[in-house]
């Protein structure tokens, strides 16, 4: 499995001009200046927003397989009577979300 870009990225803002006109789209770029992903087909009220979250990607990423690392160990060393059923609930879901983002089917 491929594994994504190492982060963290940025949103940019670029500005093109041609015989068509002015154009003004997002692009997302590595540490090193490589395009991630740009929008050019569409600017609108919530590309900078969207632009921010995908640029938080990377980021946001690590933050969750942190957490599920620690709620795993938070688990292991619970007695199984403080552990809830919220507690499996919020790990599972960090579990898929984490499978999802790298493309590798839940544990």
């Amino acid at each position: 499995m491929t594994q994504h870009t190492p982060g963290p990225w940025s949103s940019q803002s670029v500005t093109s001009v041609n015989e068509r006109g002015v154009f003004v789209y997002k692009r997302i770029v590595s540490p090193q200046g490589k395009t991630i992903v740009s929008d050019r087909g569409y600017i609108g009220d919530n590309a900078e927003a969207n632009a921010r979250l995908i640029a938080a990607a990377p980021e946001l990423l690590k933050t969750l397989k942190d957490a599920h690392e620690w709620i795993d160990a938070q688990i292991m060393t619970a007695n199984s009577d403080q552990m809830t059923e919220h507690d499996e609930k919020v790990r599972d879901k960090a579990e898929a979300s984490i499978a999802k983002a790298t493309q590798q089917p839940n544990q």
